[in-house]
């Protein structure tokens, strides 16, 4: 059996396939079968599929149309791959991705799930940035899920271990867009590890045409962290609550009053205690976790009905707290 499994449903999109097929095709390691799951496409997908003549490709074609997640867990399910690395019908991977997470992986038997920095180009291959995810450290991944309540990976990068993905269940099919969110929150709850490779390993392409930059994105985000946050602390937390844990809805859009900005604190606590008991983190690297929530809390201080000044110094205590609890957690250890 082929080592690693190229997952890549497909659904009418004949735009850029040909170039996403080509860019597996061509990867330096070759020890990979490339199973392309066409989701009930009305345009000619499925004839460019076709058109490929490389004994790697393996063809499935739905008869009718499942969605993302449901095509995503028939993948897994038919994958002979120790490990499967994810694949989108409209971005494009650089020749060494597959060769580098393999040996990743192969190297690092604890993580589970890797992933990389991508470039982000638009429909006419006009450059529009690079992503720089939480890179080669495992506790910084960690802090992301349990500290900011944020997803670690752009989808179309990750490599993971089919057998740790299979246990979890795969993916959660009531999402339409965030379901790898919602299956990076469960692993990490199961204490799976991740990290990204520190080297841009895949060409993200944003069009008009894509599912994965809209509301409704945003919402199923919130949705699948307030599940996760239900199920660690085991209290019953709404999309609303879960919203306000993440850096990105530090605003008046989501905090009118200062109860729900102790209430957030409150609640980042109980999922920090959960992540130093979980990874275990060395000082230095406690630390620089701290400086990163210090960071990330000094965006409340634009928050008009508390004062900058004022939050600043609540910011600068809750932190301090945080420190002293976990040096006594060491010393009791």
């Amino acid at each position: 059996s082929p080592l690693v499994t190229v997952l890549m449903p497909v659904y009418n999109g004949s735009r850029f396939l040909a170039e996403a097929i080509e860019s597996i095709l061509n990867q330096t390691f070759i020890d990979f079968e490339f199973l392309i799951i066409d989701d009930g496409s009305t345009d000619s997908s499925v004839d460019i599929t076709k058109s490929y003549d490389d004994d790697r490709i393996r063809l499935i074609i739905n008869q009718k149309n499942l969605g993302q997640s449901a095509t995503l867990n028939k993948g897994i399910d038919l994958a002979v791959g120790k490990y499967i690395a994810r694949m989108d019908q409209d971005d494009v991977s650089f020749a060494r991705r597959l060769q580098r997470q393999v040996q990743f992986l192969e190297k690092n038997p604890h993580i589970c799930v890797v992933g990389s920095w991508v470039d982000r180009h638009d429909e006419y291959n006009r450059t529009k940035g690079r992503i720089k995810l939480p890179m080669n450290k495992v506790h910084e991944c960690g802090f992301w899920i349990f500290g900011y309540g944020e997803n670690v990976f752009s989808h179309p990068t990750v490599m993971f271990r089919t057998k740790e993905i299979v246990a979890l269940g795969g993916y959660e099919e009531d999402y339409d867009i965030a379901q790898d969110v919602d299956l990076w929150f469960r692993a990490a709850e199961r204490g799976f590890r991740f990290t990204n490779i520190p080297e841009v390993l895949l060409s993200y392409r944003i069009h008009s045409g894509q599912g994965s930059k809209n509301s409704k994105t945003h919402e199923e985000h919130n949705k699948a962290l307030a599940r996760s946050v239900s199920r660690i602390l085991l209290q019953d937390l709404d999309s609303l609550e879960a919203a306000r844990l993440r850096p990105c809805n530090f605003s008046g859009k989501y905090f009118s009053n200062e109860d729900q900005v102790d209430r957030m604190l409150q609640l980042k606590k109980f999922l920090l205690e959960v992540y130093f008991k979980e990874y275990n983190p060395s000082i230095v690297e406690t630390l620089e976790c701290v400086y990163l929530l210090w960071k990330s809390l000094s965006q409340l201080c634009q928050l008009k009905f508390i004062g900058g000044s004022k939050m600043v110094l609540k910011n600068t205590i809750y932190c301090l707290s945080i420190i002293l609890s976990e040096i006594i957690r060491n010393l009791r250890t």
